[in-house]
């Protein structure tokens, strides 16, 4: 597919104009607006040998019938006399309208594609979206009922996830053969307009939600946004509302995929049913700006780089080990604790203690000695707080992990953390068996990321996912390689 390429002119609100083109290449995913100018878009004269204060981005650039969105200067050419090329990388491409200010530009409704999403949703239902589900048979036919749905989710007051299924046709080679196939989107819809940011916020933190299912980065494609039609280019459309398509590849570098079966999502449609699916939706909503760093630290756990030739370096999967830590204790903190922190009981000891101080001479070598040696210690060490962990996720692991050594786990993890913590290591590659611990860390914090959304059944769920039993075995079959756990 050649590069999509739109000629005319192009400036910033209230700004000078310039002769370019904007060149969307939708196999190497990327946007680029090409000026041919002697001035920057703000109006400053290009001069190459001296220092030029002109801005290097710009929130909105104005195309005759388009607004484009997040632009980055990328240089410039001189090909002629006082005339030069002037590039920008283009994150969205808006189709349509003028948006000066991008905060006034209310959002109605946002429709997106999620890699995944209809294996995620649909579960068994998916093998009969496109052809219908078969088995009722009429004067010696079989008759197939469609299967596709609308279905609404009420997530807040103000949001409405939608998903929608359609059945769309592709014309290929030369409109020699033609290609149907299924596809579902899901629609934000807002009560009152959000900004056109959140709109983008929120289609990501939906689609963290099948990332910690899909054990894997996934993609996502902004297909339109529905807008107040007072921001059309068009102002003949007589209509309130208006609908833009958007093109934008910073979300989605690889292609939207539904290659997962059941056993490779760790909680679907398939092994929960859709009223537990809801709730599990609703209730990510509404705790995941609380739970954001054990969930991102979790994600990135399962981000290997998959399908390209980036490899993790010692250092990186080092770190990879000390944020899962972290985010054990942030469950610890959040979750056993219910987030108090030992304010009350550092405020009481204190208030104790200058009773005391207050019967004991002034200036004295007794009053200083019981100064210094009175001093409040937090208890909540990282073992009591693992150990505190173990016993509140204690019905799953004891089911899904029971070979798991754990004391000797708890024992190594402690010190590793320390080590790395303090930089004691004095080298960066620590071994099998620390990438055995690795894993052991991995599966706990599945669990408490599964206790946070509070899914049913998380044991069996645990046991039919793939990737949690290939953590598993590899576990149990290095314990009883070596008998143990290594000696650190």
């Amino acid at each position: 597919m050649k590069p999509q390429i739109i000629h005319g002119q192009w400036w910033l609100p209230d700004g000078i104009k310039s002769y370019g083109e904007l060149s969307i290449n939708h196999i190497d995913k990327e946007i680029d607006l090409t000026l041919y100018t002697s001035k920057y878009l703000d109006g400053i004269d290009i001069k190459p040998n001296q220092f030029n204060k002109m801005q290097r981005y710009h929130h909105v650039i104005y195309g005759d019938y388009c607004t484009l969105y997040q632009c980055y200067y990328k240089g410039w050419e001189k090909i002629g006399e006082e005339l030069y090329k002037l590039r920008y990388k283009i994150s969205y491409y808006l189709n349509g309208v003028h948006v000066n200010n991008i905060k006034d530009f209310k959002i109605k409704a946002t429709s997106f594609l999620i890699s995944e999403l209809q294996n995620w949703y649909d579960g068994n239902d998916v093998n009969y979206k496109l052809n219908g589900r078969g088995g009722i048979w009429r004067n010696g036919k079989e008759e197939r009922v469609s299967t596709l749905k609308t279905e609404s989710l009420v997530v807040s007051d103000n949001m409405t996830l939608i998903f929608h299924d359609e059945i769309l046709k592709e014309h290929l080679d030369f409109n020699t053969s033609i290609k149907t196939y299924y596809q579902k989107s899901i629609i934000f819809e807002y009560k009152n307009g959000v900004e056109f940011k959140d709109s983008i916020m929120n289609a990501i933190r939906f689609k963290k939600l099948l990332e910690i299912s899909a054990g894997k980065p996934l993609s996502l494609k902004i297909l339109y946004v529905m807008h107040d039609s007072k921001f059309n280019v068009d102002s003949s459309i007589s209509s309130d509302i208006s609908r833009t398509s958007v093109t934008n590849f910073t979300l989605n570098q690889n292609d939207i995929t539904n290659s997962l079966s059941r056993w490779g999502m760790l909680f679907s449609n398939w092994n929960c049913d859709k009223n537990e699916l809801h709730d599990i939706i609703k209730l990510w909503f509404s705790c995941v700006e609380e739970y954001e760093v054990i969930i991102d630290n979790f994600i990135d756990s399962n981000n290997w780089f998959q399908d390209s030739d980036v490899r993790l370096t010692n250092v990186m999967f080092n770190n990879r080990f000390l944020n899962i830590i972290q985010s054990i204790e942030d469950y610890h903190r959040k979750r056993i604790k219910n987030g108090i922190d030992n304010k009350k009981s550092i405020d009481d000891f204190y208030r104790k203690k200058m009773e005391i101080m207050n019967f004991l001479p002034p200036k004295s070598e007794l009053k200083k000695w019981f100064n210094d040696r009175f001093v409040y210690k937090i208890k909540d060490n990282l073992r009591t707080k693992i150990e505190e962990v173990f016993n509140d996720i204690y019905d799953v692991i004891s089911v899904a992990m029971p070979e798991v050594k754990f004391d000797e786990f708890l024992k190594k993890t402690v010190s590793y953390r320390n080590d790395l913590s303090h930089g004691i290591n004095q080298q960066t590659s620590l071994g099998d068996d620390f990438r055995i611990n690795y894993l052991v860390a991995k599966m706990i914090l599945t669990v408490c990321v599964l206790k946070i959304l509070q899914v049913k059944n998380i044991s069996d769920k645990l046991k039919d996912y793939s990737a949690f039993r290939d953590m598993y075995y590899e576990v149990i079959n290095y314990q009883d390689d070596i008998g143990n756990f290594k000696e650190v």
